[in-house]
């Protein structure tokens, strides 16, 4: 239990704090408010 909240905990850290910043980039430099939904697709489609 306590190793699966840690994994957890490791992925929702950075990723809380980095997604946003990334999502904003994306629609700055593309301007298509789908890019973030797009690059969330290809995240899970690599893993």
């Amino acid at each position: 239990m306590g190793v699966v909240t840690g994994i957890v905990g490791l992925a929702g850290g950075p990723g809380g704090f980095l997604l946003p910043i990334i999502f904003g980039i994306l629609l700055d430099f593309f301007s298509v408010r789908s890019t973030c939904f797009m690059f969330l697709y290809g995240i899970v489609w690599f893993l």
